[in-house]
């Protein structure tokens, strides 16, 4: 099934740090045992959104349904695979690996780390 995909918002940032913040314990829990320099980024993937769905799930929902103009009760009726699919039309409009790359640089700024 094919989506129509808002483009993120600045609102979207703020569901997207309380999710993030609810999930970065699971995360680097699911990355500590991997002993290598640079990890596959699907795994790191799956690690995230596995996280995500277990302590975020309503805030996924809701962030979810938004992006794609629907109701959290509507979307939730949409085939097992509608979240990978929206995330994937996100990943592929949104330069996120640039944001994030500024948010890291603006954090070593603000707390030199």
């Amino acid at each position: 099934m094919s989506y129509q995909v808002r483009r993120l918002a600045t609102k979207d940032l703020f569901t997207m740090t309380k999710i993030l913040s609810k999930i970065s314990g699971d995360v680097r829990e699911g990355l500590k045992d991997l002993q290598i320099r640079k990890i596959d980024q699907q795994l790191f993937g799956i690690i995230v959104v596995e996280a995500a769905m277990k302590h975020a799930e309503s805030d996924m929902k809701h962030l979810l349904a938004d992006l794609i103009g629907k109701k959290v009760e509507e979307f939730e009726q949409e085939p097992f695979d509608a979240p990978i699919a929206i995330l994937d039309i996100v990943a592929d409009q949104e330069d996120l690996k640039s944001f994030f790359t500024k948010a890291q640089g603006l954090t070593k700024k603000l707390f030199g780390k």
